[in-house]
């Protein structure tokens, strides 16, 4: 099997960064209408969950799992990347590690499988779009050349914000 090229892992680095942000977007847009007394409907709490879900498994490709094959690590070359949003996480390398921890035990304990934990710690998300945001702006700026992400929004921030918006406009219409 051929392996991707530089370009094509890059994209698809910079797609499930996207898929990451969407999702939590999406999802933090329905929670909010959940938690401030929405009609408590199965389709309102299985969507809430499905982004929240699917946020967490992007976010483990990219940095869950040093040998899976669109880690960070494999697509970024400058060596300070890591140090460098750690500093902007304002985080030691052992907290970050324990909060990809948190990550993989919500995806492999309630995602991947159903284990026997009782009760279930859906993962808070604000570092995980602190590092998503971080891995994309590096990859804009210092990893693609002309061309190689035109398709992909410029601004992950910006971007995120647009999907909060047209979910919070597709759940007030849902919602009324």
């Amino acid at each position: 099997m051929k392996s991707l090229t530089k370009r094509q892992r890059l994209r698809r680095v910079a797609r499930l960064c996207c898929c990451f942000t969407r999702n939590l977007a999406y999802r933090r847009a329905g929670h909010h209408r959940l938690t401030a007394g929405g009609d408590g409907s199965e389709f309102l709490s299985t969507t809430d969950g499905n982004f929240l879900d699917t946020a967490v498994i992007e976010w483990c490709k990219l940095f869950g799992d040093r040998k899976a094959k669109h880690y960070w690590g494999k697509i970024v070359s400058n060596q300070d990347f890591e140090a460098d949003m750690l500093k902007k996480l304002d985080e030691t390398p052992d907290q970050f590690e324990a909060y990809i921890d948190e990550m993989r035990v919500y995806r492999d304990k309630f995602l991947a499988h159903l284990d026997d934990d009782l009760v279930m710690y859906p993962p808070k998300m604000n570092r995980a779009k602190v590092a998503t945001e971080f891995l994309y702006d590096y990859l804009v700026w210092y990893e693609a050349s002309v061309g190689d992400l035109a398709t992909f929004p410029p601004d992950l921030t910006v971007y995120y914000n647009q999907r909060f918006d047209e979910a919070s406009s597709m759940f007030d219409r849902c919602y009324l």
